[in-house]
């Protein structure tokens, strides 16, 4: 469970499994406060359904994905879920996990993106 989450410290100058779950930890305590309290405010999904609802104009997300990367099977589940509700994205695999090599060329998408 990522609330009782207790930092190991890291085995290696890099390693990738540590880095995850403490940006994982990290970033769902902000998300959802001290106590990990599911909250539809910061549910991804509840608040695209949202925006859908507004009938407003929605932006065309980028997700950008390694296939080897342990968040590969999350970034596929969004990718259906916005097939779905009909959101417009983009979804850009390639070979790779989560490491820097990656981040190196997903960058370039981005910037090419946002650009």
């Amino acid at each position: 469970e990522l609330a009782a989450w207790q930092d190991p410290g890291r085995s290696a100058p890099y390693d990738e499994a540590y880095e995850l779950q403490r940006s994982l930890y990290f970033g769902c305590r902000s998300a959802y406060g001290e106590n990990f309290t599911y909250n539809p405010s910061n549910d991804l999904l509840a608040l695209a359904k949202k925006a859908l609802a507004s009938g407003l104009p929605l932006p065309e997300i980028l997700l950008t994905c390694g296939t080897e990367d342990i968040l590969y099977d999350v970034n596929r589940h969004y990718c259906q879920a916005f097939d779905r509700l009909g959101l417009p994205y983009q979804f850009h695999q390639w070979p790779g996990i989560h490491d820097w090599k990656f981040w190196d060329e997903s960058l370039r998408d981005y910037i090419q993106f946002f650009c």
